[in-house]
């Protein structure tokens, strides 16, 4: 947990040097200004009826109080800059770990898991972070300012505080420690909580379909009682250990009232000591408060930083390649290229073909036959297990993935719209890309219609996964932004599945002429997207039954033939074409 603090603390050191400073300016006016005008209303106002000495030192108190008050907004300010820039880095960060995981590893820790971590997770670091660099900062300096003013004013009474003080922090720390394990709990039960909410919300169709609302919202309310009674449980053990502190506290302050008064009858201290003595207890008591709320959190932390740790301390099986360079023409082989998922069997086996650069191949076959998969091993998302893959004759393990996926442009199965406007959606928030571009997509993708229809053009917002377009309109969409970005590779991932043939041909015939000059690969179930590629590939469980073009595939692959004359059965003879 420290670890984990002091990591993304550092960048702030400067700030937290300034408000450690007014923090200690502000306890230094509070303690050693304000009390001390309050011993001198009583010695020398009160004692000697000066009402202008009461008059002088309430208006000292009044400018001191303004100080201090000015202290709070500064340590309040530079607080919140703090905890905001250190939590939005480590947000920052477990993002962009996210993005570095492996298909493998987002399944390992599940989505409601990542979820859980940088949202919850986080938000006890930083409830835990403000409290540090705010109240529990400033505790600290009056606690020891405290103790030595005591000290300076009554050894013993001091002696009797202290010893107190020690004993209560240790009750608390012991107590803290033991729930540790419930709190893990607790997170866990919450990651479950989570699953259930993103499967109702992306589902709520199916669910709604099939008349299973009642048993969802079941699921919902046991597992919210579960998070519930966990963390009842978990808290129970913790929340009478700040109770009991402040009655042990409260309970040394009046043996300390009584040792106060015995020596003021014996003339060992003054009236005004005693009363200075009384502030300063009841100014340690109410810091002493926020110490317990530290420790009840300290053990929900512990865990949550434990977690965010696992993930930022993950590391992928095989490290990523790092040249920046090699990607100009795009060529892509494929060499003897075998993959499996872990605890399953291979996948794709021996596959090796060659995608030309200039020409357009296309990947066809059956539901399972790792079409998909073979586009997820070229863009490095999936690591083979045997072969490799090169790209104008640089081996994919060696290129920095950030370099590699940058050289390609990639239209998946499922179209992805974001909550923006349709320019931010087509750019995908490159500035670089120009109106004459955007133009040209639009059109490639019989999006262009669709746009003027619309009262404010490509600045209309898009609903929150397109829901405001129809499913053919979406995809036209992600085809567009496809085609905007100006890249060597492009790969279109049965990215034509929601078009009616019509309009299909018409994109086909688009897209084959803006990526003139470029390597493509179109990944499809359906012939008539396929047909006119310069080089077809045939799948079919996980390893390559057919190889060449439409017509020689006619001829001798079967498993090609019957997918043909499956979706061409009206046709009474071979299409000439």
């Amino acid at each position: 947990m420290f670890g984990l603090l002091r990591k993304y603390l550092k960048k702030h050191v400067p700030e937290l040097l300034i408000n450690m400073a007014f923090l200690g300016l502000q306890v230094f006016i509070q303690v050693f200004l304000i009390i001390r005008q309050m011993k001198a209303v009583i010695d020398q106002g009160i004692s000697a009826g000066d009402m202008g000495q009461i008059m002088h030192s309430c208006g000292l108190m009044a400018v001191y109080t303004v100080l201090a008050i000015l202290c709070t907004v500064v340590t309040s300010f530079m607080s919140g800059r703090i905890v905001a820039g250190a939590i939005a880095d480590l947000r920052h960060d477990c993002m962009r770990k996210i993005y570095a995981l492996s298909p493998q590893d987002l399944v390992r820790f599940g989505s409601a898991s990542l979820v859980t971590r940088v949202m919850t997770d986080t938000l006890q670091l930083e409830t835990l972070l403000i409290n540090l660099t705010r109240s529990s900062m400033m505790v600290f300096f009056a606690i020891i300012a405290m103790l030595i003013l005591i000290y300076v004013t009554n050894p013993m009474l001091a002696t009797l505080l202290l010893a107190a003080f020690l004993a209560t922090n240790l009750f608390m720390i012991h107590r803290g420690a033991k729930v540790r394990p419930r709190f893990e709990r607790i997170q866990k039960l919450t990651e479950r909580l989570n699953r259930l909410f993103i499967e109702n919300l992306s589902g709520a169709r199916t669910i709604r379909a099939f008349r299973n609302e009642a048993m969802e919202e079941e699921k919902i309310a046991t597992a919210s009682a579960e998070v519930y009674d966990a963390n009842v449980d978990a808290n129970r053990p913790i929340n009478y250990v700040s109770p009991i502190a402040l009655i042990i506290m409260n309970w040394v302050v009046i043996v300390i009232y009584l040792f106060g008064a015995g020596q003021v009858r014996s003339r060992i201290i003054s009236l005004s000591d005693l009363m200075l003595i009384i502030n300063y207890l009841a100014y340690f008591i109410s810091s002493f408060t926020v110490i317990s709320v530290i420790v009840n959190l300290v053990p929900k932390v512990s865990v949550s930083s434990a977690r965010i740790m696992e993930l930022l301390d993950h590391t992928p099986e095989m490290a990523p390649g790092t040249l920046r360079t090699g990607i100009q023409c795009g060529e892509i082989e494929f060499h003897d290229v075998g993959f499996g998922y872990s605890d399953a069997g291979e996948v794709i086996s021996h596959v090796s073909f060659r995608a030309k650069a200039g020409e357009t191949t296309a990947i066809i076959g059956g539901t399972g036959s790792g079409k998909t998969t073979l586009l997820d091993l070229l863009q490095g998302i999936d690591r083979m297990t045997s072969g490799d893959i090169l790209i104008d004759g640089t081996s994919i393990r060696d290129l920095d993935p950030t370099y590699l996926l940058g050289r390609i442009s990639y239209a998946p199965q499922k179209a992805l719209i974001f909550q923006d406007t349709i320019r931010a959606n087509l750019t995908a928030y490159d500035d670089t890309i120009c109106e004459e571009r955007i133009e040209q997509a639009l059109a490639a993708a019989c999006f262009d219609e669709v746009v003027k229809g619309l009262p404010q053009g490509l600045d209309t917002r898009m609903a929150q996964g397109g829901m405001n377009l129809s499913g053919g309109q979406r995809q036209r969409l992600c085809l567009a932004r496809t085609l905007a970005k100006d890249a060597p590779i492009y790969i279109f991932d049965d990215a034509l599945s929601s078009l009616d043939v019509q309009t299909e041909q018409r994109v086909v015939s688009a897209m084959r002429a803006m990526t003139a000059g470029r390597t493509v690969l179109i990944v499809s179930q359906k012939i008539s997207a396929v047909r006119e590629a310069d080089h077809i590939v045939v799948l079919d469980g996980g390893r390559i039954v057919g190889d060449g073009t439409h017509g020689e595939l006619l001829d001798t692959c079967p498993e090609y033939r019957q997918i043909y004359q499956i979706q061409c059965y009206n046709e009474g003879k071979r299409d000439a074409q």
